[in-house]
């Protein structure tokens, strides 16, 4: 949710990322409540959530989540794929208090074509549950992750107080590195 600018109050709205269209209803930034930066905040299972339509299917679902505000409720989040719930979360923010604790959720969906993707807080009361979703990661179906591994035989090479020459050995399929 980096760089988008989130309702600071409750509303219904959409934007579009890299060709794909989210849209939230009764959603808001994650106010002071922050996973990474900025977040997206779900409120009433009756009337929040958070969705968006691909067109390659979905493979593996990943996301943090954490409870914001400081109400009783215990949270818990359903993911929806095609109007039918294909994962829950565990129970989170039992009891009343801030918890800062954040949770990464993941959940293989495996289905292929068009698959729209609802994230909400479980059935439907009219009661505030605030959580906060964040850093949302998905594989397009049939898609094999790639296992990431750290270059080897590291060189750098110090040619003035600003530059460097940095030399390695890729290891695995890596295609790029951060440094």
């Amino acid at each position: 949710f980096e760089g988008l600018e989130l309702p600071t109050s409750y509303s219904d709205g959409s934007f579009d990322y890299e060709g794909v269209t989210f849209t939230y209803a009764q959603c808001r930034d994650q106010d002071e409540f922050p996973i990474l930066d900025q977040g997206l905040m779900l409120r009433k299972p009756v009337s929040s959530y958070f969705e968006w339509t691909v067109t390659n299917g979905v493979g593996t679902l990943s996301l943090e989540i954490r409870k914001a505000f400081t109400g009783w409720s215990i949270r818990k989040l359903e993911i929806i794929a095609n109007g039918v719930q294909v994962g829950l979360t565990n129970e989170f923010g039992e009891g009343t208090g801030e918890h800062t604790d954040v949770y990464t959720f993941s959940q293989g969906i495996n289905l292929d074509g068009e698959v729209t993707i609802r994230i909400k807080n479980v059935g439907d009361v009219d009661e505030n549950r605030q959580s906060i979703i964040d850093n949302i990661v998905w594989t397009a179906f049939g898609e094999d992750p790639i296992e990431c591994l750290a270059p080897s035989s590291i060189v750098a090479e110090i040619l003035s107080d600003s530059e460097a020459n940095i030399s390695w050995i890729a290891e695995g399929e890596n295609q790029t590195f951060e440094l």
